[in-house]
């Protein structure tokens, strides 16, 4: 069953996914002085990969929806 989100669960959600990016750069910001270890610095690329996919996949989605 397909279920249509109203603009207030719309506004709602993504709000919510703006909050868990900018969680994601507080974290890739608090780990910078561990970019030695491979393994932390290799997170940090995908966790900033994560993030630009995520704003431009919003960016697109809100195109033509109100604020």
């Amino acid at each position: 069953m397909t279920r249509v989100l109203h603009l207030a669960e719309t506004r709602e959600l993504t709000a919510l996914v703006y909050e868990l990016l900018d969680a994601h750069v507080d974290t890739a910001q608090l780990a910078e002085e561990l970019q030695d270890d491979l393994r932390w610095s290799a997170h940090l690329d995908y966790l900033r990969a994560l993030q630009r996919s995520a704003r431009e996949l919003l960016a697109d989605a809100s195109n033509g929806v109100p604020t």
